[in-house]
C-alpha cells in the first residue's frame, strides 16, 4: 500500500482532477479452470485496490474498474492508469 500511496500522491501533485483506471488483467494460458480462477483473483485484487483508493481519499466517481487478459501475464496482476 505504501507503493501506491505514493504513486497516487505523485499523480495528484501533477494532475489534482485525476481519475484512475483500475485494470485487472489475467493470464489466458492454462487449462480452462486455471484462466477462470486467475480473472477471479485478478477481479477480487482489483477490488481491494479500489477499496485501498478510496481509502487513501480518491472519490469513488474518479475511479473505473475493468478487467482484460494479457497472453505476456504470467499471473494475475492489476494494473492502475492514470486518465
Amino acid at each position: 500500500q505504501q507503493i501506491l500511496y505514493a504513486a497516487l500522491t505523485e499523480a495528484l501533485k501533477t494532475r489534482p482532477g485525476a481519475a484512475f483506471s483500475i485494470v485487472a488483467v489475467s493470464p489466458t494460458r492454462g487449462t480452462v479452470t486455471a484462466v477462470q480462477l486467475a480473472q477471479t483473483d485478478a477481479h477480487r485484487h482489483a477490488q481491494e485496490v479500489l477499496r485501498s483508493m478510496t481509502d487513501m481519499g480518491v472519490p469513488a466517481s474518479r475511479l473505473a474498474v475493468a478487467s482484460q487478459t494479457d497472453p505476456a501475464a504470467s499471473s494475475s496482476e492489476v494494473r492502475v492508469f492514470v486518465r
